[in-house]
Order: structure tokens, then sequence, then C-alpha cells
């Protein structure tokens, strides 16, 4: 099976690394232009004895589009995964849909945006090191809001050195033509469909402080309610606090490291149901383009939450082929409800823009 999956993952390598090399879309962007566009695509192939090779596809779009001075249009569009697998499968099950479609107006150390929103909360999501890094991370992100929110710089008021932003939001679930997949199988979410934050009105709030200090050293800390749709008993409270420290960006060999942890009340609207989300982990430069990483993630939950505890152990090495171009190989052990299994991963991923 493992010469299976090893057939699957070469050929996507080689078409992988052959588009991030002659993709146009992957030029530097004239700074005068009123549109800007980035971007970044993974190609990640699973090996598990007991659920088969998984080969998927991760990309993620976003163009910036610029009315006036200040005044932007923001949208952002990706392709995921639609579920875990239980079988052999390659690129079978993918959904691409619109993630946000904003208005932004940006003020002098201040930012205003409204539409369908992904509000700030947390950083595992986006810096989890390791093939799997970001996927507890992803399980408390807050993505596929519509709503109103704004930014605050507290560096310049309050003399800081790095960047600091106060960031707050106020939101429903998705409920427009843009919750449905673009291809895929999603059907658009509807009021009666229920869920945490799914509610007539703006009920749901987070707010969140994010910065990083001269130096690399970066933290996150946020609080956010998601009110109880028409399904739920409750509403959801949850709590996140991460720190981090990124190596220095002059090539030379460096430690990247962090650690974040979430604390959610009455989880996914049930009453009493209590989660604890983790992630740690760090990635070592070896020199060379050469580097290696660790994580361990997952989350514990009580009865009432279905005590169905998960914990994710990986470890992997890799090499920068090009800028921006990154390929990896690691194994990693996943636990779920008591269940473990050894997965053999590989990723090729690369950014743009």
């Amino acid at each position: 099976m493992l010469t299976k999956f090893l057939l699957k993952a070469c050929p996507l390598t080689t078409l992988g690394v052959a588009l991030a090399l002659t993709s146009p879309i992957a030029s530097a962007q004239d700074e005068t232009s009123n549109i800007s566009q980035a971007g970044a695509v993974e190609i990640t192939a699973d090996h598990a004895d007991s659920t088969g090779d998984f080969v998927s596809v991760k990309v993620k779009y976003a163009l910036d589009v610029r009315l006036a001075d200040g005044l932007t249009v923001h949208m952002d569009a990706s392709v995921i995964p639609a579920g875990d697998p239980d079988q052999d499968a390659t690129l079978s099950s993918e959904e691409a849909f619109i993630e946000t479609l904003s208005l932004n107006y940006a003020g002098d150390g201040f930012t205003l945006y409204a539409g369908k929103l992904d509000p700030a909360f947390g950083s595992a999501f986006d810096i989890g090191p390791g093939i799997h890094g970001v996927t507890v991370g992803e399980a408390y992100q807050l993505a596929e809001k519509t709503g109103i929110g704004g930014d605050i710089s507290l560096g310049g008021l309050f003399g800081l050195s790095g960047e600091h932003v106060l960031s707050a939001a106020a939101f429903t679930a998705d409920r427009t033509l843009l919750a449905s997949s673009l291809v895929g199988m999603r059907d658009r979410l509807r009021l009666e469909d229920g869920g945490i934050s799914n509610t007539r009105g703006l009920k749901s709030y987070a707010v969140s402080l994010d910065g990083v200090f001269d130096g690399g050293l970066g933290y996150t800390l946020g609080y956010r309610k998601q009110a109880a749709g028409v399904t739920d008993a409750a509403d959801e409270e949850m709590i996140v606090a991460g720190i981090s420290q990124s190596a220095a960006e002059d090539g030379a060999p460096g430690l990247s490291w962090m650690v974040e942890v979430g604390q959610s009340t009455n989880a996914d609207g049930v009453t009493d149901a209590k989660r604890t989300y983790y992630t740690l982990g760090g990635e070592q430069a070896l020199g060379d383009d050469w580097f290696v990483n660790a994580e361990v993630s997952g989350w514990e939950e009580n009865g009432a939450a279905g005590n169905l505890d998960q914990r994710r152990i990986e470890a992997a090495v890799g090499r920068e082929i090009t800028e921006g171009v990154r390929l990896e190989a690691g194994l990693g052990e996943f636990r779920n409800a008591g269940d473990s299994q050894a997965v053999f991963s590989v990723r090729l991923a690369w950014e743009f823009g």
C-alpha cells in the first residue's frame, strides 16, 4: 500500500513544483496598481493503513481592489477537502467557495470592514508548524461570518515597539448565496438549520489583541461569544491565548516556536460542555534551506461535550526548494477517542504574491 501511495504522491509533487516555478501570478506585483493578489497552494498526501491513502489540495487566493484612497474590496477564495476520508481518495472531495468578501476602509491607524468576514480569533490556524500543525487551530477558527468589525493599531497610540492590533467584530453565520459551494456539494446555510452564531441579527461577537515585538516575539489573546441558534441550548463562550517566537529573517539558522491554548464553555451550544484545545510546536532551520519541525496538538473535552479527545504528534523534515516553495515529509501518530494510527505524510506548499 505504501508503494501505491508513493505512486500517487510523486506525480503531484512534480506537477506542483512545475506550476509553482512557472506561475505568472507568482511574479512581483506593481505597487502602484489598484489590484493586488496573493495566495498559497498545498498538495498533501497521507498514508495510513487503517484509512488508506488520501491526496488533497488546499488553495487560498486573496484579492484586493482599491476603489479610492483607503477604500478597498477584499476577497478570499478557498479550495479545501470536504471532509475526513474513510477510504482511498485522490482529489475526490474538494469544496471551492468564497470565504470572505468585504468592503474595507483604512484610516490613520485603524481599519473598518463589513461583509463576509473571518473575525480575528487565535493564530494556530495560521502559524502552527508541521504538515498538520494548523488542523486543531482550524477547528476553532472563526470563519465565514457576516457582520461588521474594525482594527485599531496600538503601537502608535502607546509608543510600543513592533505591531500591536486590537480587533473587534459583531457577526452572524453567513447565510448569503456565498455560503454555498462554487464547486462541491455544500448547500446554502439557512436560519432553521441552527448552529452556533446562526441567528437573526448580529448577536455574536469577538475581541482579539494580537501583536509582535521587535525581535519576533508574538502573542494573541482573544474572547468570543457565539449566540445559540434554534437547535442549540446555550451560547458558546471561548477564550484563547498564545505566544510565539519567529526566527531571524536574515537566512541564518534559527528556531521558531509557538504555543496556543483555547478553552470553550458550552461548546457547540451544548450546556456545560467544555473543550480545551492546544497546539505546541517549533521549527528549526538547519541552513542550506533544510529544516525540521515538530508539533503536538489536540483537544480534551468533558462528558457533556462527548468525551471524544483527540491528539496529534508529528515530526517532519523538509527543504525550501526555491523562494516560497517548500517540500516536507513527516511521520505522525493521530489518536481519536482512544484509537490511534500512524500516518506518513508528504506535503508540497508554495506561496505567491
